[in-house]
């Protein structure tokens, strides 16, 4: 079975699945192997909402995945021949056997497993303790993200790091690579918040954003996502945004314009016409009406700063009711905070009121 979710947690003036978008084509499996002698075997919920945590993040800045249910692996090898039997994929690297063997054991269930499948990613929870060969981490190769003991007993104990470590290392079967020092992809130097790779350190103070984008809306990824670049923007047809430009490309459909917009940290809106992409700033509320051009604004904050529009809120006490439920796009996953910031107003003929969301809070903690 295929678990999906509609966009719930922006409402629908935000991040809204739109007409456009795409139905994802190929899916995230997961899986937990559970060596012979393994201490545990009871965790296959357990990893799964792990994964949902994390599903539930990508889906938050418009990547909706598909992950297929958790299949357990009961393996007739035990701990110590995961650690240590040559694996056929890493040579003589043998602090890498383990996760070499955690793929020979889900290609028990699909055979096509870490051999360049095509249409799928895997991640493999291994309930095996890997830490006398490398460490308490977990890695990607070959397509999986592979999660040893470590990871699962720290999200047994509600570890968000060790939670967060999951989008790390499938983020890295997307082709993300790790930050590196010094420059714009460095966790540290990130602001207002930061990238997804940044997960283990930082999670859930992350965002997917434009050093992610341009991954996962590749011509190899973009059909494990729903969205397509165009559905991460409020489009308005025959518009044309009065701010002033400062960037040109030509030779670009709107998707394309759409992607160049979100790998660029300063891009938040742009008018498309023919073939043509401008890059302007201002809003949609405030663009002239001329047919022809399309112009489109960013759905996704870049502070993660969100106002929801609810039915009209009374006082204090019914705030407390409301806002909590309406800005959490976790509610029935564990773990988690609240994003509601507290804040909250009715509007003058009290039509409605408004919750204000948070889903970036503490930028760099």
């Amino acid at each position: 079975m295929r678990n999906t979710f509609a966009f719930a947690m922006f409402g629908a003036t935000l991040l809204a699945a739109t007409a456009s978008a795409q139905a994802s084509t190929k899916s995230v499996r997961v899986l937990y192997v559970v060596p012979s002698d393994a201490q545990r075997s009871d965790r296959a919920a357990l990893v799964a909402n792990a994964v949902e945590h994390n599903r539930q993040t990508w889906q938050n800045y418009g990547a909706t995945m598909t992950t297929d249910d958790v299949v357990t692996v009961r393996s007739h090898h035990n701990v110590n021949w995961f650690l240590t039997n040559p694996d056929g994929f890493h040579g003589g690297l043998a602090e890498w056997y383990w996760l070499g063997n955690a793929c020979n054991a889900a290609r028990d269930v699909y055979p096509d497993a870490c051999t360049g499948d095509a249409n799928h990613k895997y991640i493999i929870f291994l309930e095996a303790d890997i830490s006398s060969v490398n460490g308490n981490g977990a890695a990607a190769g070959f397509g999986a993200a592979v999660m040893p003991k470590g990871i699962i007993d720290g999200a047994e104990q509600g570890d968000l790091r060790r939670i967060g470590s999951i989008g790390h290392e499938l983020g890295h079967t997307f082709g993300m690579p790790d930050p590196e020092p010094d420059t714009d992809t460095d966790c540290e130097s990130q602001w207002p918040t930061k990238n997804i790779i940044c997960s283990g350190g930082y999670y859930p103070h992350n965002r997917l954003n434009h050093l992610d984008y341009p991954y996962l809306f590749s011509a190899e990824s973009s059909a494990y996502f729903e969205e397509t670049p165009s559905d991460l923007f409020d489009v308005g047809q025959g518009k044309v945004l009065a701010g002033e430009k400062w960037k040109t490309q030509r030779g670009l459909d709107l998707e394309g314009c759409a992607l160049s917009c979100l790998r660029d940290p300063g891009c938040s809106s742009f008018v498309h016409f023919g073939t043509t992409c401008e890059f302007k700033g201002g809003r949609l509320s405030e663009a002239w009406d001329i047919s022809g051009y399309t112009s489109a604004q960013i759905k996704i904050p870049a502070d993660g700063a969100v106002e929801k529009k609810v039915a009209p809120i009374w006082d204090q006490h019914h705030a407390t009711q409301v806002c909590p439920q309406v800005c959490d796009i976790w509610r029935n996953v564990p773990w988690t905070e609240s994003s509601w910031t507290g804040t909250w107003w009715p509007t003058p003929a009290n039509e409605y009121s408004v919750c204000l969301c948070d889903y970036n809070p503490d930028y760099n903690p």
